[in-house]
């Protein structure tokens, strides 16, 4: 999603939603690694805890993801996805 900011910056915000308050690793295609890398200053990912209970959700937003991972407050990790017969 892109939106302008009140100060009419463009943002770029990306919506990760869990049904639990303790999830905090989620999917993150290459598109989405390619376009952040595009614009690091001004993406952000929203993760939506208890995404399906209105009165419990609650939603962090992650910014600087870049520098965030380069200072190792953010890990990034890959799942194989089927196991290969090579």
């Amino acid at each position: 999603m892109i939106v302008k900011s009140e100060n009419d910056r463009i943002e770029h915000i990306e919506v990760k939603t869990t049904r639990s308050h303790d999830q905090n690793t989620f999917p993150v295609s290459i598109g989405e690694v390619e376009y952040l890398l595009q614009h690091p200053s001004n993406y952000f990912i929203y993760r939506v805890y208890y995404a399906d209970n209105k009165d419990s959700s609650t939603i962090i937003v992650i910014n600087t993801i870049k520098d965030n991972l380069q200072l190792k407050r953010l890990k990034l990790s890959m799942t194989i996805a089927t196991k290969s017969s090579n």
